[in-house]
């Protein structure tokens, strides 16, 4: 049998927290993927303070 400390270490990227093949770590549930998929794109929607004429 293998232990736990045997299994490859998956890497995560901090700000998308999606790893290479874009897959969300196991430990987030179905609704935690929404609730961050609507923050990156609340992020990404910022563009920033325009001159006004």
């Amino acid at each position: 049998t293998t232990m736990d400390v045997d299994k490859p270490v998956v890497s995560y990227n901090n700000k998308t927290k999606q790893n290479e093949h874009g897959h969300y770590p196991d430990w987030m549930n179905q609704r935690a993927v929404k609730k961050h998929k609507a923050k990156l794109a609340r992020s990404k929607k910022k563009v920033g303070k325009k001159i006004k004429w």
